[in-house]
């Protein structure tokens, strides 16, 4: 209320300063929305306990600034249009995650809506994405690889009016959603690579996911049907798998070691997470056996930063979060995509723990 603002002028400022401030305060605020119309100059000046010609200096200023105008006759008006807050809300994250990937979410996300008035909010996987949606009040929703149950809310008419993004989905032939998504064939560059440098024997180090951790299902079929492609060795002890529930790093040391025992070992070994790829590399250190001279290997969505220094597949996690999050504000503008599926690359980051294989090393 206008009475209020009087407790708030108690600067040394001149008086006239102090309340253009505190008004201004209130319109950018939105407090007073375009259009308001302030009480007469004699009852504003009333309030403020101030002259007519102060109260004037400062309503001058306030015009000068484009914020309210004053018509003759008719009184004084704000003209200032607060610009919208567009709430997005984040669906399969959660905010207190550490992990890489949900920072580069929201970096990305940041940069689309740079120039926006906005806030993310991450809303509770618990609930259904509709529900969850709805309760937080948002105007657009981001969803991050849902699950075949959250693939059939989402295909449902519920969302049809709702600004709406997938992430890390492939969409199919059915699904109606924008979806921002990587190749459904991510391992094969790895595999095509390692062929290229003359291995044949190349094992992988996974687990078995469960039925709602579809890029998981999708790295472990990319694997199998890489290797057939490129007619290598397929030999079932060649795919290393832990149980679903176990923790990745143990799955990738014990998988690596399993592997280094062999009488015939392979000659390169591929993992399809940070983790894994991490354990993988530790578990061929204790079995005494050197990288890249004795064994190649290849990780995936390493960062530049780790140690090891690890040859990696990597995503690119900042430009489909940016691409998802300019695809949402356009939806937020009532503009549509012309495409519905937008596919990045997945990229092979050589890093020095690959080389070529010697045709004349000795088989264990």
């Amino acid at each position: 209320m206008i009475t209020d603002i009087k407790d708030k002028t108690v600067s040394v400022q001149p008086i006239y300063e102090q309340i253009m401030k505190a008004l201004k305060d209130e319109i950018v605020s939105g407090n007073y929305k375009n259009g308001y119309q302030f009480p007469p100059e004699p009852e504003l000046a009333e309030i403020f306990n101030i002259s007519r010609p102060t109260l004037r200096k400062s309503l001058k200023l306030l015009e000068d600034q484009g914020l309210i105008q004053q018509r003759k006759g008719r009184g004084t008006f704000v003209t200032y249009k607060t610009a919208h807050k567009y709430r997005i809300a984040i669906h399969g994250v959660s905010i207190e995650s550490s992990a890489p990937f949900v920072n580069q979410i929201y970096f990305g996300l940041e940069q689309a809506f740079a120039n926006t008035n906005k806030e993310f909010v991450f809303i509770d996987s618990s609930k259904s994405i509709l529900d969850g949606f709805i309760s937080a009040g948002c105007d657009g929703l981001l969803v991050i690889a849902p699950h075949q149950k959250q693939y059939n809310e989402l295909n449902s008419s519920n969302f049809d009016q709702i600004p709406l993004v997938v992430l890390n989905f492939h969409n199919g032939t059915d699904f109606k959603r924008v979806c921002v998504d990587v190749e459904p064939h991510p391992l094969y560059p790895a595999i095509k690579y390692l062929k290229e440098l003359g291995h044949r024997r190349i094992a992988y180090v996974t687990r078995e996911p469960n039925a709602v951790e579809v890029n998981q299902i999708d790295r472990n079929k990319s694997f199998r049907q890489a290797v057939k492609e490129l007619k290598l060795d397929d030999s079932p002890e060649l795919y290393i798998s832990g149980e679903a529930g176990d923790f990745f790093y143990e799955i990738g040391r014990k998988g690596a070691s399993r592997l280094c025992q062999m009488k015939i070992p392979p000659t390169a070994v591929v993992c399809p997470n940070t983790t894994i790829s991490l354990g993988a590399w530790q578990g061929i250190i204790e079995s005494k056996l050197r990288i890249p001279d004795d064994i190649s290997i290849i990780g995936y969505d390493i960062p530049e930063w780790a140690n090891p220094f690890l040859t990696t597949l990597v995503q690119p996690e900042l430009e489909m979060a940016r691409k998802a999050g300019e695809f949402l504000l356009n939806q937020l503008k009532g503009k549509m995509p012309t495409s519905n599926h937008f596919v990045f690359n997945v990229k092979l980051e050589e890093r020095g723990s690959c080389i070529p294989l010697n045709p004349n090393k000795t088989k264990k």
